[in-house]
């Protein structure tokens, strides 16, 4: 298992052992798969996700369509680690972008809410 900010690392490592993409920029899967039964993803449009697995996963920008009936919502920072100059960026980005009661009402009553990285104060 490898967690390195690069995705090329992954891929490079990839071409000469078997290799496990615990984190990178681009994603970090195992801290999901557990839980996984079904997946949306909801992003605002100026932070597009790649559509590369788009036949996978539903894709769209708008949160309380990725939230209807789901099992598990996940949640993140707004900005990662080693990503601290583009804060102020993603603050405007991702404005409005939270779980609250309105996200939650569209989902499963038995919803579980779960988060990826541990809080940081001030970090939404």
């Amino acid at each position: 298992m490898i967690r390195t900010f690069a995705q090329s690392d992954v891929e490079q490592l990839a071409e000469f052992a078997s290799v496990i993409n615990g984190l990178t920029d681009y994603c970090h899967p195992c801290q999901v798969l557990a839980d996984l039964m079904r997946t949306a993803i909801s992003h605002p449009q100026a932070l597009a996700v790649t559509a590369e697995y788009g036949d996978h996963f539903t894709l769209t920008n708008d949160q309380f369509t990725a939230a209807r009936d789901a099992d598990v919502i996940f949640t993140d920072v707004w900005t990662s680690m080693g990503q601290e100059a583009e804060t102020e960026a993603r603050q405007k980005a991702f404005a409005g972008w939270q779980v609250n009661r309105e996200m939650i009402a569209c989902a499963k009553p038995d919803v579980m809410l779960q988060h990826a990285c541990p809080h940081e104060q001030g970090n939404r």
